[in-house]
């Protein structure tokens, strides 16, 4: 069936030139319109002067799109650099809307479509790469962007970020079929990052700083080693017989933010150990009011301040309260 489809692909139409002489061309709107043939050497291309030679090229792109090639790429040859499919901010456009449908569907999350979408806006990260096309990307022209974005102050850290997520549209041509293969990717020392690991004294000094309503988030994160994310996500229902079901956590720092899957798309009961924790779980669900389960998910950590109906923690409102407990006792 791939023969018959090829053979749809494109026509042969007239054009007149102002002199009153006449030129063909291949029209493959919105793909592109081939003009003329490049010439090996370089010098100048070759017009399609009659319509037998409009034909032959046809045919030739025909075959090449038969042989397996996506249209796009069976037409670069015979298109300008600059042609508006071919240029990468087309392109990405078109991989960002892939991005909001894996994001839409749960498959991606909507922290990092946060990143893509920013990369891209017009004076971004992916700016550099304004009227270039996808078949222009060269070891080179990478670490040429690579320097671009040292000059901007950008540090190895988020430059390795902007790569990656650059790497991953590429990828996505290849797949595609638009890309033969990925051009070779400059590497980035990035300097190991030494995280502050708090003593158990010190993280039991810094909890007693937290008034006990507010402390059980905090409690889980220190000695279950629980994501904010899970936190946040965790329910009343969720704690039976001195486990937690961990299944879920809400992927952004807002309250509209969704919640879905755990980062590791893992589900699994974590028995609780520590007394001070249990305790405070257990009296947080014997304390659950009844209006609070009748509105349907019921916090198991909830924020006594908070502002949204279930009063869920927000990644910012934690971050500051345990900031506040540890600079009272002088730990940064």
């Amino acid at each position: 069936m791939r023969w018959v489809m090829a053979d749809k692909i494109g026509k042969v139409r007239r054009r007149k030139l102002p002199d009153g002489s006449e030129r063909y061309y291949l029209d493959f709107r919105p793909h592109g319109q081939v003009f003329s043939i490049p010439d090996p050497g370089g010098v100048q291309s070759l017009p399609l002067r009659d319509r037998r030679m409009a034909e032959r090229l046809l045919e030739t792109i025909r075959a090449v799109i038969l042989d397996g090639q996506t249209l796009d790429r069976a037409l670069a040859p015979y298109l300008a650099r600059t042609s508006p499919q071919t240029l990468i901010p087309t392109k990405v456009a078109q991989w960002l809307e892939t991005m909001r449908a894996a994001e839409k569907a749960g498959d991606l999350s909507p922290t990092y479509l946060r990143e893509l979408v920013r990369y891209a806006r017009s004076d971004r990260e992916f700016s550099f790469w304004t009227g270039r096309s996808i078949y222009g990307i060269s070891p080179g022209d990478l670490m040429d962007w690579n320097l671009w974005l040292a000059n901007r102050g950008l540090s190895p850290k988020a430059r390795q970020n902007v790569l990656g997520a650059f790497r991953a549209f590429l990828r996505w041509l290849e797949t595609r079929g638009d890309l033969e293969r990925l051009p070779r990717f400059p590497e980035i020392r990035v300097p190991e990052y030494a995280p502050t690991v708090l003593s158990f004294e010190l993280q039991a000094r810094v909890l007693e700083e937290i008034p006990l309503e507010r402390r059980g988030a905090f409690l889980a994160a220190a000695r279950l080693g629980l994501r904010p994310g899970e936190i946040r996500a965790l329910d009343v229902d969720d704690y039976q017989d001195g486990k937690l079901l961990i299944t879920r956590a809400v992927q952004g720092p807002n309250t509209n933010a969704p919640v879905r899957h755990t980062k590791n798309r893992r589900s699994a009961w974590m028995p609780v150990y520590d007394d001070e924790l249990r305790t405070w779980i257990e009296w947080r669900v014997r304390f659950a009011t009844g209006e609070e389960r009748l509105r349907g998910r019921a916090a198991l950590f909830p924020n006594p301040s908070g502002r949204a109906q279930d009063r869920r923690w927000l990644s910012n409102s934690m971050r500051e309260e345990w900031n506040r407990a540890a600079a009272k006792i002088g730990v940064r």
